[in-house]
């Protein structure tokens, strides 16, 4: 059959969160899009779900609050630190914070992306193709991608020749591999996360975060809409086997031994999730810059990835060309090195605190974990350093300092 060829703006590869915040957060401006995924329904319930208080604002400039909203995102306002027998460590409220959503938003990740592209199709000049893998590219010295060849399932050829390239395909990104960017930081823990779902067994208005330590582990337990709980505990990768075996029973008496003050709660085995830093050298060579995954794969600590990831592209869409002069490659390349530039080294801080924070779930010593009690209790103890804590944890930069949203 004969080739399609589209001409676009932006092509876009992976539907995950952040190709479709990106196409969200453009559907107005006039860009056309291409955006290819590899599967049809990407999204994944057992990912993160809390969007930060600086990403509440992203999604109101973006003019997406209120879909959220009238969709059931519902506010959180806290994060707490208990010991495994349930004595409070830390408490973190948000409320007093004076940004202008002093909270997060608890929104299931699967019904985050299909919200993105419902808002990005209002945008008439999007092309949405899947399922279809996006390999057969054509590349240029600068390692920009000139164009991508797609065949149907029907032996029809699409060839896509964009101006700008967001690679959105997570951590084994297609074109971060094309275009040969390479990881200048990689680190695999030794724990994956064992994700389960439950009813909850109490109220819980403030919908807060709630993190046990203990000698045996760290337990996370987190609110999701409605009335349910997701809990998040690292395991020793040997006893994955043990997990997909597990009853219901097996996995109560599991939680209470680790988590006394987590009680008596019946979970639902929801998967796992594989712990791994890789963080790329640089975001953007040629017309391509990474986002996500692709660039810097990270722990889930703190739920930072898909908050990042969107905190990349509100950044991006300021040094996007317009329309109209997206025809000059070199005033795309010299646009997009400079988002690199200016943006990359400030979002490496964060990245760096997760992995901080990531080596405290990972080690699962009980000398170590124990000794994570009395830092948590330091910083309840000095208003200074609470109020840091805030901030960091809303996704802001604390008073005074230099570091960018």
């Amino acid at each position: 059959m004969a080739d399609r060829t589209i001409d676009c703006d932006i092509l876009i590869v992976g539907a995950g969160i952040a190709g479709p915040g990106l196409a969200c957060a453009i559907r107005d401006r006039g860009y056309s899009i291409v955006m290819v995924e590899a599967v049809e329904n990407p999204w994944d319930t057992s990912r993160g779900d809390h969007l930060q208080p600086v990403v509440v604002d992203i999604l109101e400039k973006w003019g997406a609050l209120d879909t959220f909203r009238d969709r059931g995102a519902e506010p959180r306002l806290g994060t707490s630190y208990y010991t495994a027998d349930g004595e409070m460590i830390l408490d973190v409220p948000l409320e007093d914070l004076p940004i202008p959503h002093p909270y997060y938003l608890v929104y299931h990740h699967e019904m985050i992306g299909k919200a993105f592209m419902d808002l990005a199709s209002e945008n008439s000049d999007l092309h949405f193709i899947a399922p279809a893998t996006a390999r057969d590219f054509e590349t240029a010295e600068d390692g920009s991608i000139v164009a991508l060849t797609i065949e149907g399932g029907d032996g029809a050829r699409t060839v896509v020749h964009p101006k700008v390239v967001v690679g959105a395909d997570g951590r084994g990104s297609k074109v971060r591999d094309t275009v040969g960017f390479n990881f200048a930081q990689e680190h695999h823990y030794e724990s994956p996360l064992v994700m389960l779902l439950c009813k909850r067994n109490e109220a819980e208005p403030r919908n807060e975060v709630m993190a046990f330590l203990g000698a045996k582990g760290m337990t996370f337990r987190i609110a999701r809409m409605g009335d349910g709980w997701k809990l998040s505990i690292p395991i020793d990768r040997t006893d994955t086997m043990w997990w997909r075996n597990s009853s219901v029973d097996d996995r109560r008496r599991f939680i209470a031994e680790r988590s006394p003050a987590l009680g008596d709660l019946e979970t639902e085995l929801v998967g796992f999730y594989p712990c791994k830093l890789a963080n790329t050298a640089e975001w953007v060579r040629g017309n391509v810059v990474l986002a996500g995954d692709a660039c810097h794969g990270l722990h889930p600590a703190h739920g930072q990835g898909m908050n990042i990831a969107l905190r990349d592209m509100a950044r991006l869409i300021t040094f996007l060309p317009e329309p109209k002069d997206l025809k000059d490659p070199q005033l795309v390349r010299k646009q997009l090195k400079i988002y690199d530039e200016l943006h990359r080294p400030n979002m490496m801080m964060s990245l760096n605190a997760n992995h901080e924070r990531a080596l405290e779930m990972d080690n699962r010593n009980p000398a170590a974990i124990l000794e994570t009690i009395p830092f948590y209790r330091g910083i309840q103890d000095s208003s200074q350093m609470l109020e840091m804590f805030k901030w960091l944890t809303a996704g802001y930069p604390p008073p005074g300092t230099q570091q960018g949203k």
